[in-house]
């Protein structure tokens, strides 16, 4: 099947100083004449560069004038919406002076969009914010999975009245927070050996000598010790 594109090949060939946009318009045409390459061209052959020059710019002056006449009614129906006026021309002496009209100064079309489209994005931010509020609960939870439940009280107390600027922010704050909880674990932990103090013995009070133990030593230095140390005599 003969296609478009092999028309504007065998013009492009034959007619390489011409312009593409106005070959593409008699190809157009070729393929309303044609259905096969070989009939292609034959007409294409058939042609003179002076009948394809005079084509193309005939073509062209009829799509300037169209976009000419296209560009006129746009502007003249903006003026008319927004009751835009021209320049006056420069007064001629003794010409009556003119007052100008109010014209209506069109809205800013960019606050207007801005407008339409606020309600979606701040429903948008709303649903991302959550999202990530979300996440970072979760992560915070799971790094106080195994926490003393004072400390974890008083992490997600504090937690509440807290804002991160972006992620950056949030992971430093953990990475702290794992340091802080491995102090207070092992504060925690001191001070609970701390409070058994040191050994007591039976029959004596904290930091003093047992009474056995003193008996002793003092017939040993009168020298008078039978007995030894923790036992009966046999």
């Amino acid at each position: 099947m003969l296609t478009l594109e092999q028309i504007i090949v065998l013009l492009t060939t034959k007619f390489a100083g011409v312009r593409k946009d106005g070959l593409a318009q008699l190809a157009k045409f070729i393929k309303l004449n044609a259905t096969s390459e070989e009939e292609a061209q034959a007409l294409v052959d058939g042609y003179s560069p002076e009948q394809v020059t005079e084509f193309v710019n005939d073509w062209r002056k009829d799509v300037d004038a169209e976009v000419g006449n296209g560009v006129k009614t746009a502007e003249s129906n903006f003026k008319k919406k927004y009751n835009i006026t021209d320049v006056p021309a420069e007064p001629k002496p003794g010409d009556p002076p003119v007052e100008p009209k109010p014209a209506d100064v069109p809205a800013d079309i960019a606050s207007i969009i801005q407008a339409a489209i606020k309600p979606f994005a701040d429903k948008l931010n709303a649903i991302e914010t959550g999202n990530i509020t979300a996440t970072r609960s979760e992560q915070l939870n799971s790094k106080l999975a195994n926490a003393p439940q004072a400390f974890k009280d008083r992490v997600l107390r504090d937690y509440g009245r807290m804002n991160f600027e972006n992620d950056e922010a949030f992971t430093g704050y953990l990475t702290e927070l794992d340091a802080d909880l491995t102090n207070y674990t092992q504060e925690v932990s001191n001070q609970s050996l701390s409070a058994f103090g040191k050994p007591i013995v039976a029959g004596s009070e904290a930091g003093s000598v047992p009474t056995a133990v003193e008996q002793y030593l003092k017939e040993t230095q009168a020298g008078g010790a039978t007995n030894t140390l923790g036992g009966k005599e046999l």
